[in-house]
């Protein structure tokens, strides 16, 4: 969704892959916002900290995106060089929801809506806000040290838009999904050869804009997961196959059935043995 909104943005000439931080992020020290580019922040290979380290223990109050901007402002080191090793980063997402507004002048959750969510359709796909009834919406569980399924449907950290915060369902999945097989909003195989990066070494997993990803020849295999307070999801999407696997659930961590669905697609041979389904979901934990 976030590549998609870049995308968009970007074909309206408002920025382009190789701008630096610096361009929109003024407070930042040098020694990050010179160094690091949009195209790192796309492709998890910026170095830059991890939001959630630098959140005060004693905090309550939900962070927003704006407030990840001011927690990195003051920090100037990095993780690594930009562009040399691969870190999932949710900070990158919350700066690239920024950027989006700032370039826009509109909310990120209203660009969205307006540019991605209208145009599709997408009837039952809305962000979470505190302050509207959302129809229908499935609350967030987790598994107790004893086992027990508790209410575990919000933390510090869910109200951040950038790297997060959307909810949906089966129906609207497959239409944004369709929407990719179209190019409806923009062409996502072409804009994955102008900005992707090596997501494990010695290995073909590579990721760009929201997926882990294989090429061969002309056969793609995409992939992404995800868990926060309360839920886990994955996607499995092989377009030359014409398959798409959707698992959505409101239980966090819970990836177990998701790995036997693989185990048994690859035994049928439905994927390439190469992708290490398992390495890549644990790059974004």
């Amino acid at each position: 969704m976030y590549g998609c909104g870049d995308s968009v943005i970007r074909k309206k000439g408002l920025i382009s892959y190789e701008d630096k931080l610096s361009k929109f992020f003024p407070q930042f020290d040098g020694v990050v916002s010179n160094r690091i580019k949009i195209k790192h922040l796309l492709t998890h290979s910026s170095g830059i900290l991890d939001y959630e380290s630098l959140i005060p223990s004693s905090r309550q109050v939900q962070i927003k995106d704006a407030d990840v901007v001011s927690l990195l402002a003051t920090e100037n080191k990095l993780y690594f060089e930009p562009g040399t090793e691969f870190r999932y980063s949710n900070s990158g997402y919350c700066l690239l929801s920024q950027i989006i507004e700032i370039v826009t002048g509109a909310p990120f959750e209203l660009f969205v809506t307006e540019n991605i969510f209208k145009p599709l359709k997408l009837k039952n796909t809305y962000y979470y806000n505190i302050y509207s009834k959302m129809p229908l919406r499935a609350l967030g569980y987790a598994l107790s040290p004893s086992n027990q399924v508790i209410l575990a449907d919000q933390s510090v950290t869910s109200a951040t838009k950038g790297d997060g915060c959307i909810y949906s369902n089966i129906r609207d999945f497959q239409v944004w999904n369709e929407s990719l097989v179209n190019n409806t909003l923009f062409n996502l195989f072409e804009e994955l050869q102008k900005v992707q990066a090596n997501a494990l070494p010695n290995s073909p997993l590579k990721y760009g804009l929201g997926w882990f990803f294989t090429q061969q020849d002309k056969t793609w295999e995409l992939y992404h997961s995800g868990s926060t307070s309360g839920f886990s999801n994955a996607v499995l999407w092989l377009p030359q196959k014409k398959i798409l696997m959707v698992y959505l659930t409101n239980l966090a961590d819970n990836h177990v059935i998701e790995e036997k669905i693989m185990q048994v697609l690859k035994a049928h041979k439905v994927i390439n043995n190469t992708f290490d389904f398992r390495k890549a979901l644990s790059l974004t934990r």
